[in-house]
């Protein structure tokens, strides 16, 4: 039964219709425990040697979770571009596809984004993504150097100083979003319009202390008062994953080099296009993946009421998350991300708040997904 729910999850789509379990043999059925434990090397490991189309798909979701896009890519291009025989291909290409969208994007290849969001009727999506197809995604003045910017404030929440267009703005430090947010009053003002009638739009500069890149993609929203701040936008993960970043609490400073360099930390892997996860160990004993969550104002741990209700766990006696450890902590339901315990197939039980990161030092290396917190 564990199985079968686990490669349902797995092998949904993002944000598609979910698909029905199917067995795709011992392989995969060895694999999905693997990932239900936590081990998600050691799952995509033992699909190497598959090629029917659901195992593929379930290895290229696991090489997603590496942040292996390239690998993930040429697994599912051949099975989106197969011609379709039947009811069954046409759902398994269906829910191949936002799989392949996340692979293209994660590789600022918008010219394939494009090509995909089209054959998914998405339009706007296709729109925005052509037209950073036309010149040259996420391109910066980032040398070999290190660019420490100084945060604005690092309580209630980390936020930086920056420039949109030449327009000053403060942007909150959330790694529990996907693309930079700006506020659609402020981007207005800027000069930055919506593709369409939508919150989609492309960024031409965004300045960040010295750092300045070009060609990015956006959502429009709606800024939140923190405090007595009220941020112009966000920044968030997937520009953060370009590069080598460390968000530095004790010295109160973000700090972007390039991506590539050598670091001593934990595995993470990735779940979707925003949730970053690092492996951990409930009371001792149970292996769960605790999310990342920076911009959880006052949340100590977000924890998961169905996690929870799935283990029987009544108390948090002591939580560890790679060498963070957390004896008695406080928890918030409410904080957690809806629907992160159930999308992904694998255990996701907590996300680590602001009130937990707080005077610590959160590092991450993108190519090897390797996480350091000191």
């Amino acid at each position: 039964m564990r199985t079968a729910l686990v490669l349902a999850l797995l092998l949904a789509g993002c944000g598609g219709p979910s698909a029905k379990p199917d067995p795709t043999g011992s392989a995969a059925d060895a694999a999905l425990e693997k990932a239900a434990m936590g081990d998600i090397e050691g799952a995509e490991a033992l699909l190497r040697e598959a090629r029917d189309p659901d195992s593929l798909r379930l290895r290229a979701r696991f090489l997603l979770m590496k942040n292996r896009n390239r690998e993930a890519a040429d697994l599912l291009a051949p099975l989106v571009a197969e011609k379709v025989k039947d009811f069954e291909e046409v759902e398994r290409r269906q829910r191949a596809l936002p799989d392949l969208l996340l692979a293209y994007v994660r590789l600022d290849d918008f010219q394939n984004a494009a090509s995909v969001a089209r054959t998914m009727g998405d339009a706007l999506l296709a729109r925005k993504y052509g037209a950073l197809a036309r010149g040259v995604p996420y391109s910066s003045n980032l040398g070999t150097d290190e660019v420490p910017v100084e945060l604005y404030v690092a309580d209630p929440l980390p936020i930086v100083a920056g420039t949109v267009n030449g327009a000053r703005a403060l942007f909150v430090v959330d790694t529990l979003l996907d693309e930079i947010v700006l506020d659609r009053d402020f981007a207005r003002r800027a000069g930055v319009s919506p593709i369409g009638v939508s919150d989609e739009a492309t960024l031409p500069e965004i300045s960040i202390g010295r750092l300045t890149v070009k060609n990015v993609p956006i959502h429009l929203g709606r800024a939140m008062e923190i405090g007595t701040l009220r941020p112009e936008g966000a920044i968030g993960l997937s520009f953060l994953m370009h590069y080598d970043f460390t968000l530095d609490y004790r010295r109160s400073r973000l700090v972007f080099r390039r991506a590539g360099g050598a670091l001593a930390g934990q595995p993470a892997v990735l779940a979707g296009d925003r949730y970053l996860l690092l492996g951990g160990v409930l009371n001792g004993k149970d292996r769960i993946f605790v999310g990342v969550g920076s911009s959880l104002k006052g949340v100590t741990l977000a924890a998961s009421d169905l996690y929870m209700g799935k283990t029987g766990a009544t108390a948090v006696e002591e939580l560890t998350a790679g060498p963070l450890k957390l004896a008695k902590p406080a928890l918030d339901p409410k904080a957690f991300p809806a629907g992160l315990d159930g999308s992904f197939g694998v255990p996701v039980g907590f996300v680590l708040g602001h009130a937990a990161l707080r005077g610590r030092t959160l590092r991450l290396e993108p190519r090897s997904m390797k996480l350091a917190i000191d």
